[in-house]
């Protein structure tokens, strides 16, 4: 039996509303890691990869003490298999050390994988308990005593270091754009952040988003349904609280964001890269860079949504 079916077998059983949440939790963390045992794609260079290629990497594009990074990682995409679990421990304690104590780390922890169904369900995110499902690396960050996350029950954001608080404190304010001026995105921008892609190239940068957050009267295509959706979320005093929330309207593929990317860098030039010997690839930008180029592109009515980048 399936793990879903054994979780549609025990509601079935009308189970208590407690018992079922900390099953449903189960069972997204138990998802979370059987996806970091998942192989990196057909055809990629599985060569090892140790922990001191990737802080090479790093050091050679920058990253360095007193920094504010915002990370996307795929540990998965580093290296397959059971090495993947020990290197996202590794990483996140090379990540801290170049950092340092002046420094700042953010990583995305987002523990909705469906927002529509999150919102029908009327289930309450508890930032204190919901793993992420932003990858290993990301859950193993989450889980340190010292770091402090956002209690926005969309696009939540996990951070550590010097501007921890300062970055995510005021992120329940972001209603109904998860990215408005009150979000981690967009303070990143303000502080002179950077964004590391560490594993897995450009997809996966949430940051390709924000300006379509920042400008949805101004964005040139329509991409939010025309009214949000409430979500419930658990507050810092540790109520049960209520949100609205804009959803996308448009589902893309993630190989959009890589096409725009080298769109953008063919024309701007801002992106760092670098290649592991397993495959994978490390990225890094300043985040007031990519913000600047895409309200660019904007005005000259392109964005990553359109067919040419196959979104």
């Amino acid at each position: 039996m399936s793990l879903g079916s054994a979780v549609r077998s025990l509601v079935s059983r009308r189970l208590d509303p407690a018992t079922l949440e900390r099953l449903k939790i189960v069972r997204r963390c138990l998802a979370d890691l059987r996806d970091s045992y998942r192989p990196v794609a057909r055809g990629a260079d599985r060569s090892p990869v140790g922990i001191a290629d990737v802080r090479a990497a790093l050091v050679d594009m920058g990253i360095r003490a007193g920094d504010i990074v915002h990370v996307h990682s795929s540990a998965s995409h580093l290296v397959a298999g059971t090495q993947s679990i020990r290197l996202a421990g590794e990483v996140v304690r090379t990540l801290v050390e170049l950092v340092g104590e002046t420094g700042t780390l953010l990583m995305n922890t987002d523990a909705v994988r469906d927002g529509w169904d999150h919102a029908l369900s009327r289930e309450v995110f508890d930032y204190a308990t919901w793993p992420s499902h932003r990858g290993l690396i990301s859950e193993v960050f989450r889980r340190r005593r010292d770091v402090v996350r956002s209690v926005h029950p969309w696009y939540n954001v996990t951070a550590w270091g010097r501007r921890a608080v300062e970055l995510v404190g005021e992120h329940h304010r972001s209603s109904p754009y998860a990215m408005d001026e009150h979000s981690p995105w967009y303070k990143l921008n303000q502080v002179e952040g950077k964004v590391l892609l560490l594993g897995n190239g450009y997809r996966h940068n949430s940051l390709v988003h924000l300006a379509e957050y920042l400008h949805p009267d101004e964005f040139p295509r329509p991409v939010f349904l025309n009214r949000p959706v409430v979500m419930r979320y658990t507050t810092w005093e540790r109520k049960v609280a209520e949100m609205p929330v804009m959803l996308h309207a448009h589902v893309w593929k993630h190989s959009a964001e890589a096409r725009f990317a080298e769109y953008l860098q063919a024309k701007y030039g801002f992106y760092q890269v670098r290649h592991l010997a397993s495959g994978a690839s490390l990225v890094c930008y300043r985040a007031s860079d990519q913000l600047e180029a895409i309200r660019r592109e904007m005005k000259q009515d392109v964005t990553w949504y359109d067919l040419r980048f196959g979104a």
